[in-house]
């Protein structure tokens, strides 16, 4: 019995299907290949500037650079 306020399941997708170890998403995969070599760059380059903005906004959070502060041993 399911709750009134509860989305119908169908609303859903399906978990991505995985390959045979039940580790590679081949969803992504497969989005992954219909790019061409252009457009797989550009995403790479936008990932970059995301990784970027991340790094930046901790560094402006937490007044460190993580990657120069030195490691305790």
């Amino acid at each position: 019995m399911s709750s009134a306020n509860a989305p119908d399941p169908i609303d859903f997708p399906d978990f991505p299907p995985l390959d045979d170890s039940g580790t590679v998403d081949l969803w992504q995969i497969r989005s992954n290949l219909s790019l061409t070599p252009e457009q797989r760059m550009e995403q790479y380059f936008q990932w970059m500037e995301f990784v970027r903005d991340v790094r930046e906004a901790g560094a402006r959070y937490y007044g460190v650079e993580p990657r120069s502060a030195e490691t305790s041993e």
